[in-house]
């Protein structure tokens, strides 16, 4: 996780389509009590909610019962949340977005997640699994439809 001098509230839930909605909610509140816009609440648990789906869909290939555990890191100008399971390694090289062109159900997480997040970063340098890093700062624009790349 780094240096952080914030705040850290850890979450444990298994891989059930049930646990992220709960996961979303935890998000939007934590935000709310940090002062971020009701705009920016909804994006951070939508940015929450996609990641966490694409967990249990790619890394756990739905299988109930995994374990994912989120990590809040409340600093005063930023929330990091780190999304970490330990299922199957995803190929960093094949995250990436959709062209919005491309006019089909699913597949726009990764867009999603990348757009309403200031900084998004996958490692796989961990024994086992992926550990989605999602910052938001507090004074970032409410809104604006960006690609920045994902980093590793």
């Amino acid at each position: 996780m780094g240096t952080s001098m914030g705040k850290e509230i850890e979450v444990r839930v298994t891989s059930e389509a049930g646990n992220i909605g709960i996961l979303r909610e935890c998000a939007a509140a934590i935000a709310s009590k940090m002062g971020f816009s009701e705009r920016k609440q909804m994006f951070i648990a939508l940015a929450v909610d996609e990641a966490v789906a694409n967990v249990i869909k790619h890394a756990y290939r739905s299988q109930p019962g995994k374990d994912i555990v989120v990590k809040f890191v409340i600093d005063k100008d930023s929330l990091t949340i780190v999304i970490r399971d330990f299922g199957e390694r995803t190929d960093l090289s094949k995250i990436k977005s959709r062209d919005l062109d491309d006019v089909r159900e699913g597949g726009l997480g990764v867009f999603l997640i990348k757009s309403t997040m200031d900084k998004v970063e996958y490692r796989r340098d961990i024994p086992e699994g992926t550990e989605l890093k999602m910052v938001k700062y507090l004074d970032s624009e409410d809104w604006s439809v960006k690609s920045p790349e994902i980093n590793e």
